[in-house]
């Protein structure tokens, strides 16, 4: 669902399941496959794909390791933040 080009209300379903299933699949898998595609879906050309991303990375978040999120996960958080010009 995340890797369909030609749907954007795919790709946001698809991140709401990734963080949904977060806590099921566990911190190895989260660390390994859920974060990158997460990182990779809040770089989305669609703002709603990217906006969806960032507004579901807290399940995620909470399951990957301090070190994983502060390395990984916090720089893109960050980022959208800034490029939002949203308060932080």
């Amino acid at each position: 669902m995340v890797h369909d080009n030609d749907s954007v209300e795919n790709r946001v379903a698809g991140v709401k399941l990734l963080n949904k299933l977060a806590w099921k699949l566990g911190r190895e898998l989260c660390e390994q496959f859920v974060a990158f595609e997460m990182m990779c879906m809040a770089d989305d050309s669609e703002q709603k794909v990217r906006k969806t991303t960032i507004q579901n990375f807290v399940k995620v978040c909470e399951i990957v390791g301090t070190d994983f999120f502060v390395r990984k996960l916090l720089p893109v958080y960050q980022k959208y933040l800034i490029c939002a010009n949203l308060p932080g």
